[in-house]
């Protein structure tokens, strides 16, 4: 247990802190320099680690919305993630670097305003989905789900 602020239990698997994905935690620590983000789901809801398919999920919302694999107490979440090796760091804006992400972000997501939108990946910055109408991008008008 720690003390700092009130009394609260911690949760660790091997060494890492997991206090942020149990549940009745409404304060989840992050570490120096995150602050936990709220998310539209649950990142495990959405994110499969094919390479080991009855891996643990523990979702970590701190600075961003990510699902973290687990086998036992050993993390495999680095040996989930999809290859992004044809993303070229030039089509990134400037100050953005490309994320590599465990899913494809079209896998998941949906522009309800226009179905017929074709989903592009982008993964400039963080894992997000663009969608396209031709050559017009669409992504702003997309209630996306």
């Amino acid at each position: 247990p720690t003390y700092c602020n009130g009394c609260y239990a911690s949760f660790f698997v091997g060494k890492k802190n997991v206090t942020h994905a149990c549940e009745g935690n409404d304060d989840p620590p992050c570490p120096k320099g995150t602050n936990p983000v709220n998310c539209k789901a649950n990142p495990c809801e959405v994110t499969k680690c094919p390479q080991y398919p009855n891996a643990r999920c523990v979702p970590n919302y701190c600075g961003g919305c990510y699902a973290e694999f687990f086998v036992g107490e050993t993390n495999v979440t680095d040996k989930c993630k999809v290859s992004q090796t044809n993303i070229n760091v030039e089509l990134c804006p400037s100050g953005s670097s490309p994320v590599e992400c465990l899913v494809d972000p079209c896998t998941h997501t949906k522009c309800s305003q226009h179905p017929r939108a074709r989903c592009v990946a982008n993964y400039c910055g963080k894992c997000h989905a663009d969608f396209f109408l031709g050559k017009r991008n669409v992504t702003e008008e997309c209630e996306v789900r």
